[in-house]
């Protein structure tokens, strides 16, 4: 729901990376490295994860290493001859830095920067700290993938699990990028035991809703009920939990429905003037401002998804240092 609704609603390209993702950890299982390689180059079509999930491989993955070099190599001449060095130069030094620093206060955001800018942060600060999140939380996705695999024993996990930790915090986070933790979560619920399992089915459930998009669509509410319905049976959780959990998402739901989503309605044209020369990141920053709220449920909406998050990453850093005894596989 979250996945199919939101983003092909908004006309996302992150369902083609979790597309390749998807496809990466399958052939990582079925131990076809080389392919892996391949598609775990291809998950950069989102920066996000393509970074992370390529890095995985390349430490980790030895016969995928020439496949994803080749293609990355492939990749990087295709984008010198389409629009050339200087081109992708802007794009890193000017372009990017400019779209995320345009957001700050964008209320659809879900990044850290976002979350410490809406608490009174300075806007330098809050990029800095944000950035610094993305780097701190990819280095512990890099040294848990291992670890977490082998204890598990799926090897999808070598880059399922840095895909989570970077859907985390980070300068630059919508909730279109949050499906790219479901991968992880759901080879977690599968493959655990114990109350591990039931707490990884509970956080899937969480990020199977699109949030923003349930609170203002009331129609969106039995599918979310439906769909965690469905999460909870597939992967049997206990009758108490399952009902704790249905009922908790359901109460959270409704009330937030009580107070449907409002924010400022910007005028037809910004009252600004554009140098020729200026970005079109400039004009999007404004019209972000202008958009911008204090309203505090547009920071409680995000409150469930990043708690999920959050926990996820937790237990799966304790199961690292615990192998599960009813696992006999090894990657």
């Amino acid at each position: 729901l979250s996945t199919g609704y939101v983003e092909l609603n908004t006309g996302q390209i992150v369902s083609f990376a979790l597309l390749a993702l998807v496809l990466c950890g399958g052939a990582l299982a079925r131990g076809r490295d080389g392919l892996a390689g391949i598609l775990a180059v291809l998950t950069a079509i989102e920066p996000v994860v393509g970074l992370p999930v390529t890095v995985a491989v390349l430490c980790f993955v030895p016969r995928a290493r020439w496949p994803a070099v080749v293609t990355g190599g492939a990749l990087a001449l295709l984008a010198l001859i389409v629009v050339g060095p200087q081109a992708i130069l802007e794009y890193a030094v000017r372009v990017v830095p400019a779209q995320a620093a345009s957001e700050i206060h964008f209320p659809f955001q879900f990044s850290l920067t976002y979350a410490l800018a809406r608490a009174g942060v300075a806007a330098s600060a809050a990029r800095a700290a944000g950035t610094l999140s993305y780097i701190v939380l990819l280095a512990l996705g890099l040294w848990l993938a291992p670890r977490v695999a082998r204890t598990v024993g799926r090897r999808e996990l070598l880059v399922f699990l840095p895909a989570l930790a970077c859907a985390i915090g980070g300068p630059y986070l919508h909730q279109e990028e949050l499906c790219l933790a479901l991968p992880a979560l759901a080879v977690l619920a599968v493959y655990t035991r114990g109350p591990d399992r039931t707490a990884f089915a509970i956080a899937l459930c969480v990020l199977s809703i699109p949030w923003i998009a349930v609170w203002g669509i009331k129609q969106l509410f039995l599918a979310s009920i439906l769909c965690c319905s469905v999460i909870l049976w597939r992967l049997r959780v206990r009758a108490g939990p399952a009902l704790v959990t249905l009922c908790a998402i359901a109460l959270t739901i409704y009330a937030l429905e009580l107070h449907p989503p409002h924010l400022p309605v910007p005028s037809a044209s910004i009252p600004r003037s554009y140098a020729p020369t200026a970005l079109v990141q400039d004009e999007w920053g404004d019209y972000a401002e202008l958009r911008s709220t204090s309203d505090p449920l547009w920071f409680a909406i995000k409150l469930p998804a990043w708690a999920a998050l959050l926990g996820a990453l937790a237990l799966a850093a304790r199961r690292s240092l615990r192998p599960d005894q009813s696992t006999s596989a090894r990657i």
